[in-house]
C-alpha cells in the first residue's frame, strides 16, 4: 500500500501573471499588485506555489500539503516556518 498526502487541505486560487514575469510553474511567488503575482526572490514572504500558467492566469496553490524543493538543513518533521530562496 503506497501513502501520499497529496492534495490533502490544498488551496488554490487563479491570479494574473506579472507582465513579463519569469516565475516557472514550480516557482514560489509573491503577490505584486492587485490579484496579480510574480516569481518572489530570496527571502521574499511568498503566496504559494505556481501550479500552472497559461497566457496571462497563473494557478497559486495557497495553502495544504505540497512538496517543495530545499537548500541547507532539512526542515523537521510537523509544522515549519520557510523563506524564499530563488536562487
Amino acid at each position: 500500500m503506497k501513502l501520499s498526502l497529496n492534495g490533502y487541505n490544498a488551496k488554490y486560487a487563479t491570479f494574473k501573471l506579472a507582465a513579463n514575469s519569469a516565475a516557472a510553474e514550480g516557482n514560489m511567488v509573491k503577490v505584486t499588485g492587485s490579484y496579480t503575482v510574480d516569481k518572489a526572490g530570496d527571502g521574499n514572504v511568498f503566496a504559494g506555489l505556481l501550479i500552472h500558467k497559461t497566457g496571462s492566469a497563473a494557478l497559486v496553490q495557497t495553502g495544504g500539503y505540497m512538496n517543495v524543493s530545499y537548500t541547507g538543513t532539512a526542515p523537521a518533521y510537523g509544522y515549519n516556518i520557510i523563506a524564499c530562496n530563488a536562487t
